[in-house]
């Protein structure tokens, strides 16, 4: 129980050191602190929703929005679960629907904020029964991406052969 009251500044642990047990300071903090601040929870989701690729490649976009999603999760974390005394396990269907249902959500950010040169590959995506998981939407992207840059190669050189033959 000493290294959680060491490592909280002074105001903060005069006011739960009373606390007998280490689960009971514990409890104590996440009732006093561990309460989401709605004003900072819907700012970091409007950060979600404004995050696009824009002019960066899709891992440099799919980076900034886990850090995103990271900081919203640090606010909103799922509640836990109580089945068969095993909290967060992935037996316990409530917990999985949720999480599938948060990745569902991460899956869609990603794909919207694609910028317009996936258009109809987003649309494809979304329409998609089963819709995609993060990771296969995240590896599509990527793959287009790739194809996208060596069909640019490919105009580029036959560009330059075409300015060459009309030197000669």
């Amino acid at each position: 129980m000493g290294w959680i009251l060491n490592s909280l500044i002074d105001p903060i642990a005069e006011a739960v050191m009373d606390n007998e047990t280490t689960q009971d300071l514990w409890k104590d903090l996440q009732e006093r602190y561990g309460e989401a601040d709605s004003v900072r929870l819907a700012h970091v989701r409007g950060m979600i929703a404004r995050c696009k690729q824009e002019n960066s490649n899709v891992t440099e976009y799919y980076s900034r929005l886990g850090v995103l999603w990271t900081k919203f999760m640090s606010f909103k974390s799922i509640p836990a679960c109580e089945c068969a005394n095993t909290p967060h396990t992935m037996t316990c269907v409530t917990y999985a629907a949720i999480k599938q249902s948060q990745e569902h959500d991460h899956t869609i950010d990603f794909i919207i904020g694609l910028n317009d040169t996936f258009e109809m590959n987003k649309n494809q995506l979304l329409m998609m029964d089963p819709a995609p998981n993060l990771k296969v939407a995240y590896k599509y992207a990527l793959k287009l991406e790739r194809k996208m840059a060596k069909q640019l190669v490919k105009e580029a050189a036959g560009v330059d052969s075409v300015a060459l033959a009309a030197l000669n």
